[in-house]
């Protein structure tokens, strides 16, 4: 059990510049604008952790962004902190800063790669994952730190991507296994789109199909004429041009399912529907099933067509 005590401690003395313990993967502080209104209207309910440096400085162990909101925004001199001996082991330093991030929110997969690469510096990967990874919900096998730390070797902009949940942990550890142009140019098509986890997952997996089954760079998929043409498109919005995306990659996927979205057109024309009546066919045509979709008027023009048709349904 970690002994510390309570004490009032002015803020010039705590390093700020130390991040030792820090487990963000950038050098810049974010702070919600919950958390500072929370600080300006009820103070710091949870003091910060330091611990003892030297005479008179201290380095922050937890609560870096409390601190940055009382020297910046609320300018104190002095706050209370909890303080803790230097002399205390780092692997129960570290032990306090995953249980308090555990406790009060989850840790990105990125701040979890940045606390086994701090971790790895003072004990090995086997006790590393035996002593942290059950608190995290995992298994304790070292072939989760290892993922987790491929993680840092990405591009900043995925990596602050995958920090702040824009992209999928699973995807980024795929991304991880492709050259430089391909990653970006499947981030670069998540990021414009803002693709959710499934369509970021099936994005990966039939650009990867494609890419093998055409002899061809990921790279090279995306940047085609067809795949411009639908992310330019003037007109398209976000969520259309995700949905054209995905559309497009199935029947790249599936040559049959073109054949039978053309054999629909086909069929549908033939009917010569009104431009009030909507003839639909179930996704990628998994089921026969087909819906008609009519606009009415009112209800008078409804009740009038339903007395000539229900008899036939």
């Amino acid at each position: 059990m970690l002994c510390g005590h309570i004490a009032r401690v002015t803020l010039s003395n705590i390093d700020m510049e130390d991040t030792a313990y820090s487990l963000s993967p950038f050098d810049t502080i974010n702070v919600s604008v919950s958390l500072q209104k929370s600080v300006e209207n009820y103070g710091i309910i949870y003091p910060p952790v330091i611990k003892e440096k030297l005479a008179d400085s201290f380095q922050i162990v937890t609560g870096r962004k409390r601190l940055h909101i009382a020297r910046e925004v609320l300018s104190c001199r002095a706050i209370d902190c909890i303080i803790l001996s230097g002399e205390i082991p780092e692997t129960d330093i570290f032990g306090l800063i995953l249980e308090e991030n555990l406790l009060s929110s989850s840790l990105s997969p990125v701040e979890k790669a940045v606390f086994f690469k701090k971790v790895l510096l003072i004990i090995d990967e086997q006790e590393a994952a035996k002593e942290y990874l059950p608190r995290m919900g995992l298994s304790p096998h070292p072939f989760h730190i290892k993922r987790f730390n491929s993680m840092l070797d990405l591009e900043e902009q995925i990596v602050e991507s995958i920090h702040e949940g824009r992209l999928n942990e699973s995807v980024a550890f795929e991304l991880c296994k492709l050259s430089f142009t391909d990653r970006l140019s499947l981030y670069e098509v998540v990021n414009q789109l803002q693709l959710s986890v499934g369509k970021q997952k099936k994005l990966f997996n039939s650009c990867k199909e494609l890419s093998m089954r055409l002899n061809i760079s990921i790279t090279d998929l995306l940047s085609g004429s067809e795949v411009c043409e639908i992310l330019e498109h003037e007109e398209a919005n976000q969520p259309q041009k995700a949905t054209n995306i995905m559309n497009w990659l199935a029947k790249k996927c599936n040559p049959r399912l073109k054949e039978a979205e053309n054999s629909f057109s086909q069929f549908t024309k033939s009917l010569k529907l009104p431009s009030s009546v909507h003839l639909s066919h179930a996704p990628s045509f998994e089921k026969d099933e087909l819906q008609l979709t009519i606009n009415f008027k009112n209800r008078d023009h409804l009740a009038k067509t339903w007395k000539k048709v229900k008899s036939d349904i």
